[in-house]
């Protein structure tokens, strides 16, 4: 299978982060989303909170214990996630479930992200974007899946579901793919390739 970075991105920690939400019944497009916003899915990311917070979900060290090299790498990754997956799930089903995420996605995760990860309010304009991304990221995961032949589970279903229901949202992110096309930002001649079949 095709490893490269997907959009300049880590495919390692998306492949993590995509097969930890499957597991839990999280939505991977508002993970890879609120990654995103805390870190750039930067697994080495240590400069917020004044060098409080480490990885990719920013974990704040003074709630959580540890240290830088408690939450960042590979390891750091799978720590953080099963230390921040009760909160996320009470979090989810708090602010509505699948059905809210299926209904509206950019309103679903600019509600959910700061009560999930107990950070500051995220504007709607930050989540539209922070979602758009996210989203071209996981479908072009998805389509790497599809071509080693990967049945898609039940998570991935659910979140094409809104996907095709966010048709605001999708129109938006197919103008997000024509920029990043034309910036140069995909850096994969196989993603490039891809993303072609979506314009």
């Amino acid at each position: 299978m095709d490893t490269t970075p997907i959009l300049g991105y880590d495919y390692a920690t998306i492949d993590q982060i995509v097969r930890f939400t499957d597991g839990n019944d999280l939505p991977p497009v508002c993970l890879l989303a609120l990654g995103l916003q805390e870190s750039n899915l930067n697994i080495y990311e240590n400069t917020g909170d004044a060098g409080q917070s480490f990885g990719v979900f920013q974990i704040h060290v003074p709630a959580h214990g540890g240290d830088e090299s408690t939450w960042t790498g590979y390891d750091g990754l799978a720590r953080s996630m099963t230390e921040m997956v009760g909160r996320w799930q009470m979090m989810f089903e708090r602010h509505g479930s699948w059905e809210a995420v299926v209904n509206d996605i950019v309103n679903f995760q600019q509600a959910w992200s700061p009560d999930a990860q107990g950070s500051i309010a995220w504007t709607h304009d930050m989540a539209h974007r922070q979602v758009s991304k996210a989203m071209a990221i996981y479908l072009l995961y998805l389509k790497r899946q599809q071509v080693a032949e990967a049945p898609p589970s039940d998570t991935t279903r659910r979140l094409l579901d809104a996907i095709t229901v966010s048709r605001d949202v999708w129109a938006d992110h197919a103008r997000d793919l024509e920029r990043m096309h034309a910036a140069a930002v995909i850096r994969s001649e196989n993603d490039a390739a891809l993303v072609e079949e979506w314009r």
